[in-house]
């Protein structure tokens, strides 16, 4: 499976990548993009295995950290 990710994701994860960096510290900031790849990589390697949204059943749901969650579809890539 191939995680492709929207301009729109990597801005928000840049974004988040900031508000650590700015609010926590680098070391942080650093974790956080590190534990998103990591539960990307899982996603990945089994995509149904995530939870679908209530009232968005395309649509599926990865916690990474706390505050934080990865959300994404499932396609096949031809």
């Amino acid at each position: 499976m191939k995680v492709v990710w929207t301009r729109e994701a990597l801005a928000d994860l840049a974004d988040i990548a900031t508000y650590y960096a700015s609010n926590a510290s680098l070391v942080v900031a650093e974790a956080v993009g590190r534990r998103f790849v990591d539960v990307m990589e899982r996603v990945r390697g089994a995509p149904f295995s995530a939870p679908r949204v209530a009232h968005r059943s395309e649509v599926r749901v990865a916690a990474v950290v706390r505050t934080h969650s990865g959300y994404f579809t499932v396609s096949v890539a031809t």
